[in-house]
């Protein structure tokens, strides 16, 4: 799988955030791409909104420099592959982890995706390697270095070459099932791009936002949900609504 076209839309993501420098707070900014589980098997893909921190940061203006912007790439990619062990096991690997550093399993975002591996019979969450079976992505691929959603001005300056990574994560993974954890106000402009809109959801559903079938590469035909971002919510109503419409899908 080449990912030189995910790069490209990297690369200039930097580029940008480098030439609007002046306008955003001097603040560490930190990368992100898709992650991608070393058993996945199109089972599915999950999107949040952007990474609540990562690994290494970088200042707006240090990406004024082509060097940096090129380095800052390098991190990138390096921060989702391994070549040894499978990347995703980082969630079970920090799963009750007694420490300072985060632990997965404080997490809704991860704690309702856990439970819908085990709901969907997609892997055995009892095994360490439960998580990859998945792949990983968000809306924004560049956020705040301490945590937390990117601002409206950093998801503006971003927002054209996030639209087209979607995509392009899309073309290569090519998911039978893609939940979005992002709320459908967070993912609607991004769906426009994939050829639909996805309109509310009409049922009497608490938590899901938006349904849809859309078209793959190859003609394969996926199943999208979009549903609240599970952060306060009763967590055991959200893994339900939401692995029933996966499996009420038509093409599942």
């Amino acid at each position: 799988m080449t990912r030189d076209a995910e790069k490209a839309l990297i690369k200039a993501i930097a580029n940008q955030i480098g030439i609007f420098s002046a306008t955003l707070p001097n603040k560490p900014l930190t990368g992100f791409i898709a992650m991608i589980g070393h058993l996945y098997k199109q089972d599915l893909m999950v999107i949040g909104r952007a990474v609540n921190g990562w690994t290494k940061t970088w200042l707006p203006s240090d990406l004024k420099d082509e060097l940096n912007i090129d380095q800052f790439v390098k991190n990138v990619f390096d921060s989702v592959n391994s070549n040894n062990s499978c990347p995703m096991k980082w969630i079970s690997n920090r799963w009750e982890i007694h420490d300072k550093e985060y632990n997965t399993k404080k997490s809704a975002f991860w704690r309702c995706i856990r439970s819908m591996v085990c709901a969907l019979e997609i892997a055995d969450i009892n095994k360490p390697d439960w998580p990859s079976h998945l792949a990983w992505s968000n809306l924004y691929k560049v956020s705040p270095g301490a945590g937390g959603n990117p601002s409206t001005l950093l998801r503006s300056i971003q927002f054209n070459y996030c639209n087209a990574l979607i995509r392009e994560e899309l073309r290569l993974l090519i998911p039978r099932r893609i939940l979005f954890m992002t709320g459908l106000n967070w993912a609607k402009p991004f769906l426009k791009n994939l050829s639909f809109d996805c309109s509310p959801f009409s049922g009497s559903s608490k938590y899901i936002e938006g349904t849809a079938i859309i078209n793959l590469e190859g003609g394969i035909k996926s199943t999208v949900v979009v549903a609240k971002h599970p952060q306060g919510k009763t967590e055991s109503v959200w893994v339900k609504e939401v692995v029933n419409e996966f499996k009420n899908s038509p093409i599942l």
